[in-house]
Formats: structure tokens, C-alpha cells, sequence
């Protein structure tokens, strides 16, 4: 699933990441024996579920898919002729 998300919750606040972001993360990131919670009787309550950190390889799972598409946004950037190297040097 493709989903677009703020970075952080409120621009110039806490910098805490969005929280729907990371619960659409959390679910995306469901596998192995967390997968219970995509069953037919959870439907109604799982994305509340998601609200709270599901289990350390699901949290694990989130930091890793959200570093990712961080890095790739920057490889991206750095390819813009114009002031992508730069602004991708401060970034780091």
C-alpha cells in the first residue's frame, strides 16, 4: 500500500513523528505472529490496535521501512540539479 503521511505531527512542534503514520506503518509491517490481529474479528478495532506499538519486531520493522523511504527521498533529492547535493549534505 501507498499512503502519503506528514513527516512529523505539527511542522516546528515536538518533531514526534505523525502518528497515522506510524500506525499505517505498523500495520503495513503485520507479519509472522502479529498476523492474528488481520483476522476477521479485529477488523473493527485493528487500526485502533495500531495507535500502540504491537510487538518489538513490528516496531523494528516501522523504523527500518521508514529510514528506508527517508534515504530514498534523499538519494531522490540528490539527483535535483539544482541545490540537491547540497541540501542532501545538510540533511545528513
Amino acid at each position: 500500500p501507498v499512503q502519503s503521511f506528514d513527516l512529523v505531527s505539527a511542522p516546528g512542534r515536538d518533531g514526534e513523528p505523525d502518528p497515522a503514520m506510524i500506525q499505517f506503518a505498523r500495520l503495513c509491517q503485520l507479519g509472522g505472529t502479529d498476523a492474528f490481529l488481520l483476522e476477521s474479528i479485529f477488523r473493527k478495532e485493528v487500526w485502533g490496535f495500531m495507535a500502540l506499538p504491537v510487538s518489538e519486531r513490528n516496531e523494528m520493522a516501522v523504523i527500518k521501512q521508514i529510514s528506508e523511504q527517508c534515504e530514498k527521498a534523499l538519494e531522490d533529492l540528490n539527483q535535483c540539479p539544482e541545490g540537491g547535493p547540497e541540501v542532501c549534505t545538510k540533511l545528513r
